[in-house]
């Protein structure tokens, strides 16, 4: 009966500690997004940052030329995707953000990720 009790305080505590911890400790995420990495690696290199706490308000913790850095964060570009619902047979990836993407196009998951112009 003493460890039933034991055991229905522990859940108690841990519930009340998991709620506290995510009320203390606010999100370190950067607002925007990694930039796209096509370099090929032999081997990953050391890390330069192992979060976007460890980089400038406006960089993120990114895998970027084989090892983790901060770089330059990415947000997408104004307008958007049309609304285009098809199945395709062979879908497509031409790019993962709007940056892959020159001038005013968007990437757009289209049939894949498509390069698209915007709305």
């Amino acid at each position: 009966m003493k460890t039933m009790g034991s055991i229905v305080f522990l859940s108690v505590l841990l519930a009340f500690c998991t709620q506290l911890g995510s009320a203390s400790f606010p999100s370190t995420d950067h607002p925007g997004g990694c930039p796209y990495d096509s370099g090929f690696c032999k081997q990953t290199l050391p890390a330069m940052c192992s979060g976007d706490v460890n980089c400038a308000p406006n960089a993120k913790c990114c895998y970027s030329m084989c090892k983790m850095q901060c770089v330059a964060a990415i947000f997408d570009k104004p307008g958007e995707c049309p609304n285009i619902a098809e199945k395709c047979a062979l879908p497509k990836t031409e790019c993962s953000n709007d940056f892959d993407c020159k001038d005013a196009y968007k990437c757009c998951p289209i049939c894949g990720r498509l390069c698209w112009p915007s709305n």
